[in-house]
């Protein structure tokens, strides 16, 4: 289940509990990308640490970091997050980032948000927390 996408200023998080499916974060995916602040974005996070079980495949998986590439040109300056909850869905993130391979985006897979939070550089400023 996708939550609400909390947006501030310089980015955006997506968080998810429960069992997750890929129309979920497709629909999340397009939401970010078509944001009106999107070219102005330093960063979004997906938190994945209340999660439970994952609904999408390898196809499935390649399809969203497809359509990130295409869309990445609209803002090359951007980092993503991806915070995990467990080594599978840790895996499934560094295939994301294996099939964006070549865009301009910074990704890094994180166990803890508060790391996220400081890669991402908003952790400890005021005002910009996501």
């Amino acid at each position: 289940m996708i939550h609400p996408i909390e947006y501030s200023p310089t980015g955006a998080m997506v968080s998810f509990s429960g069992q997750v499916f890929a129309d979920e974060i497709l629909e999340a995916n397009k939401a970010l990308l078509s944001h009106p602040e999107f070219p102005n974005h330093k960063f979004a996070i997906w938190n994945y640490l209340s999660a439970g079980s994952l609904s999408y495949d390898k196809a499935q998986i390649r399809s969203i970091a497809e359509q990130d590439r295409r869309d990445s040109w609209k803002n090359p300056n951007r980092k993503v997050a991806v915070v995990a909850n467990s080594p599978i869905l840790f895996g499934l993130a560094r295939m994301y980032e294996a099939y964006y391979g070549g865009g301009p985006w910074e990704i890094k897979v994180f166990y803890d948000l508060e790391q996220a939070e400081q890669w991402v550089g908003i952790k400890g400023k005021p005002g910009c927390s996501a």
